[in-house]
């Protein structure tokens, strides 16, 4: 095609479609024939399709700190940068304030490149080596790597987690604390009887619902109480229909107080079972299981409601197995106040695979999500 018969917008679609690896040979061509700075030009034209990406995205239509609609455009920042007024509080801001893209100099496929490596757990060699070879970035650290990464899982664990409903297991385990992050990190099973901890010890306490949604928390460093788990679960837990675990206090005074039924499942099955009073003396203890607020029922009536209502702890027990597996795998070496970002990622991918039937792993997967990132309040480290 000679040059003549070249549209203009022809020139830009094949832009789009180039690999970042050749959009930076054809800036750097670009740069070296019209005298211009390379690094400065590539800087520029990122900035300017990032910002172009934001506005198609709707990203602070309205005033990030007050949500009025009432903003107009206040002049341009270095790099071309497009400064945002509100008429209402005076605010100042671009399209990037407060997003995962703010003060960034990379461009938009590494983001998602990076993020859809992060999903698909791929080591920070091998993160380094692809950014190296496949879009340019030589001498990226390790350092640098890390904190990218970071910022994003981080963004993934803000993000909310889902109501649970129905039939509810919860269930806990406590890692040993880690402040220096130099040594491998402990997972040790919580005391299920008392259903507190040690100083020590980190507490995650972990549910699932019968649709196959988890939520996933770290307890604050305080005693384990009933008040302490009703304010880290209150946005997480609606019209329960029975709640499945362990004989743990906490968990028989919350079901108690609002009335739901409790399906527990003893550690010491046959003292346990003989103490409850409405379990006749005469009906065959082999599943060990009883019900509390539930009035007086047989354990024949018990058997009935856990087939019938698939009840047990069976679900939450591989959810803390997978969450042992993963932690142990993701945080060797790594301060425990990054716990609950890490346990945000298993929780987010485990709450996709539920929604859309498969885990996040494409470019489309991390796409989608990024987008979704974009549009959230700030939520950086």
């Amino acid at each position: 095609m000679s040059k003549e018969n070249i549209s203009f917008e022809e020139v830009l679609e094949f832009i789009e479609d180039l690999p970042y690896s050749k959009f930076r040979k054809l800036v750097n061509h670009y740069a070296l024939h019209n005298g211009k700075e390379f690094e400065q030009e590539l800087n520029n034209m990122v900035i300017l399709d990032l910002q172009s990406r934001l506005e198609k995205l709707n990203i602070h239509k309205h005033c990030p700190q007050c949500q009025s609609s009432k903003v107009v455009k206040n002049g341009k920042r270095t790099n071309e940068i497009q400064e945002y007024k509100c008429k209402v509080c005076s605010t100042k801001y671009t399209l990037f304030t407060g997003t995962l893209l703010e003060k960034t100099r990379y461009d938009w496929d590494s983001w998602v490149k990076v993020l859809e490596m992060t999903l698909n757990n791929y080591s920070l060699h091998k993160m380094i080596h692809i950014l190296e070879e496949a879009y340019g970035y030589e001498g990226i650290n390790y350092k640098t790597i890390w904190h990218w990464r970071m910022k994003l899982i981080h963004a993934l664990a803000k993000l909310p987690m889902p109501v649970l409903t129905g039939v509810i297991q919860i269930g806990e385990i406590s890692i040993k604390d880690s402040n220096k992050g130099n040594r491998r990190i402990i997972i040790e099973e919580c005391d299920k009887e008392k259903g507190d901890t040690k100083q020590d010890l980190i507490l995650i306490v972990s549910a699932i619902d019968n649709r196959g949604y988890c939520v996933s928390k770290v307890m604050p460093n305080e005693e384990f109480t009933t008040k302490l788990f009703k304010e880290e679960y209150k946005r997480n837990i609606s019209a329960p229909a029975y709640i499945c675990s362990y004989p743990v206090q906490v968990y028989e005074d919350y079901s108690k107080e609002y009335n739901i039924p409790h399906f527990i499942k003893p550690s010491h099955y046959i003292n346990d079972i003989q103490t409850q009073a409405f379990i006749k003396e005469s009906d065959e203890i082999c599943n060990k299981e009883y019900i509390k607020n539930k009035g007086n029922i047989t354990y024949g009536e018990v058997k009935r409601l856990k087939e019938m209502y698939h009840l047990g702890v069976e679900e939450i027990e591989k959810i803390n197995l997978q969450l042992q597996t993963f932690i142990n795998q993701k945080m060797t070496n790594v301060n425990t106040r990054y716990l609950q970002d890490y346990i945000g990622l298993y929780v987010f991918k485990k709450n996709w695979e539920v929604t859309y039937g498969h885990l996040p792993t494409s470019k489309e997967d991390a796409e989608k999500i990024f987008v979704e990132l974009l549009k959230r309040k700030k939520q950086v480290l």
